[in-house]
């Protein structure tokens, strides 16, 4: 922008002594540059953020004889796709979006479980979906008084599902809130095979499943 400005200014002191058309058609192409330089910039910035949809759903047909299972999809171009091998991109922002059609009746295996960790800042956006999953929660609580808010965890009772990504000394982790909508911002700057899975016991075998509660990260 700086250069765009002298250059304005140049242009400015030879068209003063030419003709006011002249000044018109030479400022259009001054602003026309400028603008141009803004899209491109916004384009790069929109080009560098990878977007993840996980879909998370509660009363999924496995098998003969086994009840309602959980499961884990991704929202690709052509609907909901496999989660069993989720391919990311390493030191690239990601926008992590979790969006629950739970009903949910679990708590984390620990209460560590109930807090945001290896995300930006710590935190993840969550959106009150107590309407839409048909769950009744107190209106005094802090969370479902609000229809959005940050929060860097959630009490214990409200976590039915986690999303977890072990990594080489530490994990991202997610704790899902039934029928809610989470949106997360984080980094993967190791790349190879990373194991996800769910840290509550809310589904057997989907616990134990590649695509249903449980799969792999592949950072490349």
């Amino acid at each position: 922008m700086f250069g765009l400005k002298k250059l304005y200014m140049r242009i400015k002191r030879v068209a003063l002594a030419s003709e006011p058309i002249i000044l018109i058609a030479l400022l259009a192409i001054v602003v026309g540059a400028s603008f141009y330089t803004m899209v491109q910039s916004t384009s790069a910035n929109v080009k560098s953020l990878y977007v993840l949809t996980l879909v998370e759903t509660g009363s999924n047909y496995y098998g003969p004889g086994v009840p309602p299972q959980p499961r884990y999809f991704v929202l690709g171009p052509d609907g909901l796709a496999s989660s069993a091998d989720i391919r990311l991109p390493a030191h690239r922002l990601i926008e992590l979006i979790i969006i629950s059609y739970d009903q949910g009746n679990t708590t984390p295996f620990e209460a560590k479980y109930a807090n945001v960790s290896g995300t930006v800042g710590g935190v993840v956006t969550l959106i009150n979906g107590t309407s839409a999953s048909g769950l009744v929660m107190a209106a005094s609580s802090e969370i479902a008084a609000k229809w959005e808010r940050n929060v860097t965890g959630v009490p214990v009772g409200w976590v039915d599902h986690t999303f977890t990504i072990t990594q080489k000394g530490g994990y991202i982790n997610i704790p899902v809130v039934a029928g809610f909508t989470e949106i997360a911002y984080l980094y993967l700057n190791q790349t190879g095979n990373f194991a996800w899975g769910c840290m509550c016991p809310c589904g057997y075998p989907a616990m134990t499943t590649p695509g249903w509660m449980m799969g792999t990260i592949t950072v490349y």
